[in-house]
C-alpha cells in the first residue's frame, strides 16, 4: 500500500516538471510570434507606397500607349483619300475585285470616324465624294459585267438544250462563268448594303432583254428552217448551207443533228407526224388545214418555244439566287419573265384563236393540232407553277390556266364536231365494189390517235358536263378506270354515229346483196380494228357487249347477204310449177313439162351467170370474212341445185341436155371460189 502511493507520488512529480517545461515552450514562442508580428508590420509600411507608385506607372504607360495607337488611327484616317484615292478613281475594273472592296470599307471607316469627331472636317466631303464615286463606279462595274457575259443564246443551242434536257451548269452557252457570279454576288452584296438597289432594276432589264431575244431568236429561227424545208414533212433544227441566218460558232456534227431532230418531234407530238399524210373525212386532204387553219409545223414550233420558255425560265430563277435579295426575287423574276411569256401568251392566243375558226369551219382536223399542245400545256404547268410564285403568280397562272382551258373548250368542240363530220359525210364517196367505207377506216385511224394521247383526250372531255358533272380542268384529281371511262363515253359515241351513217350510206346500193357485203365490210373491220388496239377495252367500259353486238350485227348480215343472193335462184329451181315425181318416173314428158324443166335451166343458168358477174366485183377484203362468205353460200346453194341436179338432169327433157346442163353440184363450187376475185 505504501509502495502504491510513493509510485503515484512520483507520477505526479513528473507531470508538474512536464507541465512547466510546456509552459516556458509557450512563452517563448508567444514572444517568438510577437517579433515576428512587430517586423512584417514594419515591412508592410516600407513595401506598400512602392507599390502604389509603380501601379501608378504603369497605368500611365498604358494610357500613352493607347494614345498613341489612337493617334496613329486617327492620323490613318487623314491619309486614307491619298492611299486608296487613286486606287478608287481607276475604277474596279483596273484592280481586283478584293482590293477594290477593301479600299471601300477603308474609305467608309473613316467617313464614320469624321462624321462622328468632326463633321466640319474638310477631309469627310473629300472622303464622301471618294466614296460615293467608288460606289457609282462598283454600281456601273456591275451593269457591265453582266451584260458582257449575258450573251443571246442561239436557237440550236436552245434545240439541244431541250433535247438533251441540259441543266444550266451543263451547258457551257447558257451559264455565267462562276468566277464571275461570284464577283456579281459580292457586288451585290455591297450595293444593297449600301442601298444601291437600282442595281436591281438594272439586273431585271439586262436579263429581260437576253431573255425576250432569245425567245425572238428562236421564233425567228423557225420561221427560216420553214422557208428552207425541203419537205413539209420532214422537222430539221439545224440551218442549211443556204440558210440567211448568221452562223454562230455552235454546231453540230451529223450524228447530233439526228439526235436533235428525233428529240423535236418527239416533243412536238407523234400524233402530228402520223397524221401528217392524213387525208380526214372524204375528200379532205391535209394541206386544208395549213392553208385555212394552223399546220402541224406551226403547233410544233409552238411546242418547242413552249418547252424551251419553261428551260429559259427556269435558268433566269436559278442565276438570281446569290445576285437578287430573297425579298426582292420575284419582283424581279416578274420584270424579267414578263415581255417573253406575253410573247408565248400571245402565239398560244393567236393558235388558239385560228384552230377556233377552223373548227368554226367544220374542219374537223383542227383536233390533231390541238391534243398535242393541251398535252404539252399540261405536262409544263408544273414547271411553270413552280417558278412562278409570289404576288405575280396569280396574274401568270391564270393565263396559263386560261390559255389551257381556251385550247380545252376547242378540243372538246372539235370532239362534237367530229362526230358531226360523220353524220354529214357525203355519199358520193360510196365505193362501188362494197368494200370498206374510207370514213370507216379514217374514224378508226383516228380513235387509235386518240388513244395515244389518252390522259389529254380525258382530260378534254372531263369539261364536258354531258360526259363529266364536275369538270375539271386537269386529269390530276381523275382516276384511271373514271379516264376509260370518258373516252369509252365518247367512242361509243362515234361507232354508234358511224354506225347510223353506214347503214344510210348503204341504203343508196340498187342491190340488197352489195348492200350487205358493205354493211359486213364495215362492220368486220370496225371489229378487227377494235380487237386489235386498246379500243375495245375502252368501249366495253360503257358498252360491255359491244364486241358480241358486232358479231351478232355481221350474223345477221350474213344472213342477209346469203337471201338477197340466191333468193332468185332458189325460185327458179324450186317455183310452184314442180312436176311430179311420178311423172319423171314414169317418163313420159308433156311438152309443156320438158318446157318448164327447159326453162328452170335456163332461168337457174342465167341468174347464176348473173350472180358470179357481179360477185366477181364485189370486194371482201378480209380473208377470213371472204373465206366465210363463199363456204356459207356453197353450203346453202351447193345442196339445193344437188337436189335439183339429181330431180332433173337424167330426165330426158331435150335432144341437147349440153345447152340447158351447164353446171352440175361441183361446177357450182367452183364458181362460188370466184367471188369477191376481181382479178
Amino acid at each position: 500500500m505504501i509502495e502504491k502511493l510513493e509510485q503515484i507520488e512520483n507520477g505526479l512529480s513528473v507531470l508538474r516538471e512536464a507541465g512547466r517545461k510546456n509552459e516556458q515552450i509557450t512563452m517563448n514562442l508567444v514572444g517568438i510570434l510577437n517579433s515576428f508580428e512587430s517586423r512584417i508590420g514594419r515591412l508592410q509600411d516600407t513595401i506598400l507606397p512602392v507599390y502604389h507608385e509603380t501601379e501608378t506607372l504603369r497605368l500611365k504607360e498604358e494610357n500613352v500607349e493607347k494614345c498613341l495607337k489612337l493617334l496613329d488611327e486617327v492620323m490613318g484616317y487623314y491619309n486614307v483619300s491619298k492611299e486608296v484615292g487613286l486606287l478608287v478613281r481607276s475604277g474596279p475594273s483596273s484592280v481586283p475585285l478584293d482590293d477594290y472592296l477593301t479600299a471601300l470599307t477603308s474609305i467608309e471607316s473613316a467617313v464614320k470616324h469624321f462624321q462622328k469627331n468632326n463633321s466640319q472636317s474638310v477631309e469627310l466631303e473629300n472622303l464622301l465624294d471618294l466614296f460615293n464615286n467608288g460606289g457609282d463606279a462598283l454600281n456601273k462595274e456591275f451593269r457591265e459585267i453582266l451584260t458582257r457575259h449575258s450573251k443571246v443564246l442561239p436557237a440550236v443551242a436552245i434545240l439541244e438544250m431541250i433535247e438533251e434536257d441540259h441543266t444550266m451548269e451543263e451547258n457551257s452557252s447558257v451559264s455565267i462563268p462562276e468566277h464571275v457570279q461570284s464577283d456579281l454576288k459580292r457586288m451585290a452584296e455591297w450595293l444593297m448594303f449600301h442601298n444601291y438597289d437600282s442595281y436591281m432594276n438594272v439586273y431585271a432589264s439586262i436579263r429581260s432583254n437576253i431573255l425576250l431575244r432569245s425567245v425572238q431568236g428562236l421564233k425567228d429561227y423557225q420561221k427560216a428552217s420553214s422557208l428552207t424545208m425541203a419537205s413539209p414533212s420532214t422537222l430539221s433544227a439545224l440551218p442549211s448551207p443556204s440558210s440567211p441566218l448568221p452562223r454562230t460558232k455552235f454546231r453540230l456534227d451529223s450524228t447530233k443533228k439526228g439526235r436533235l431532230q428525233y428529240a423535236i418531234e418527239k416533243r412536238a407530238t407523234k400524233m402530228l407526224q402520223r397524221a401528217s399524210g392524213y387525208s380526214g373525212m372524204g375528200s379532205r386532204k391535209s394541206d386544208v388545214r395549213e392553208e385555212s387553219g394552223v399546220s402541224d409545223r406551226e403547233t410544233e414550233h409552238f411546242l418547242i418555244l413552249a418547252t424551251s420558255m419553261l428551260k429559259l425560265m427556269q435558268i433566269e430563277s436559278q442565276l438570281m439566287l446569290g445576285v437578287i435579295p430573297i425579298q426582292h426575287r420575284q419582283k424581279t423574276f416578274e420584270i424579267i419573265s414578263r415581255d417573253s411569256f406575253e410573247l408565248l401568251f400571245n402565239d398560244g392566243e393567236n393558235i388558239g384563236s385560228r384552230i377556233k375558226r377552223s373548227i368554226g369551219r367544220h374542219e374537223y382536223t383542227a383536233i390533231l393540232t390541238i391534243f398535242p399542245i393541251i398535252k404539252t400545256l399540261i405536262t409544263l404547268q408544273p414547271g411553270f407553277d413552280d417558278i412562278f410564285v409570289g404576288s405575280f403568280a396569280s396574274t401568270r397562272a391564270n393565263k396559263l390556266t386560261t390559255l389551257l382551258k381556251t385550247f380545252q373548250t376547242n378540243g372538246v368542240r372539235a370532239l362534237e364536231e367530229f362526230i358531226e363530220n360523220i353524220r354529214n359525210e357525203q355519199t358520193s364517196q360510196l365505193p362501188k365494189d362494197g368494200t370498206v367505207h374510207e370514213v370507216t377506216s379514217n374514224v378508226l385511224m383516228f380513235l387509235e390517235h386518240l388513244t395515244e394521247y389518252s390522259e389529254t383526250v380525258a382530260s378534254t372531255l372531263a369539261q364536258d358536263p354531258s360526259y363529266n358533272p364536275l369538270p375539271t380542268t386537269t386529269t390530276k384529281h381523275l382516276d384511271e378506270a373514271f379516264k376509260k371511262t370518258l373516252l369509252g363515253a365518247y367512242i361509243r359515241r362515234v361507232l354508234t354515229q358511224l354506225n347510223l351513217t353506214l347503214v344510210t350510206c348503204s341504203d343508196l346500193y340498187y342491190d340488197n346483196s352489195i348492200k350487205a357485203i358493205f354493211r359486213l365490210n364495215n362492220a368486220c373491220y370496225i371489229l378487227k380494228a377494235l380487237q386489235g388496239s386498246i379500243l375495245l377495252d375502252l368501249l366495253k367500259t360503257k358498252e360491255p357487249d359491244c364486241q358480241q353486238n358486232y358479231i351478232d350485227m355481221m350474223e345477221d348480215q350474213k344472213k342477209a347477204y346469203l337471201h338477197t343472193t340466191w333468193k332468185k335462184v332458189e325460185d327458179k329451181l324450186f317455183g310452184a310449177d314442180e312436176i311430179p315425181i311420178a311423172v319423171l318416173k314414169a317418163g313420159k314428158l308433156r311438152d309443156k313439162d320438158k318446157q318448164v324443166i327447159k326453162d328452170k335451166f335456163s332461168g337457174f343458168n342465167r341468174e347464176l351467170d348473173e350472180i358470179c358477174r357481179l360477185q366477181q366485183t364485189y370486194a371482201v377484203p378480209d380473208p377470213e370474212l371472204r373465206a366465210t362468205l363463199r363456204y356459207d353460200s356453197r353450203n346453202n346453194i351447193s345442196s339445193k341445185y344437188k337436189e335439183f341436179y339429181d330431180k332433173y338432169a337424167s330426165v330426158p327433157f331435150t335432144k341437147n341436155p349440153d345447152k340447158y346442163i351447164k353446171n352440175t353440184p361441183e361446177t357450182i363450187a367452183v364458181l362460188i371460189d370466184t367471188f369477191f376475185d376481181v382479178s
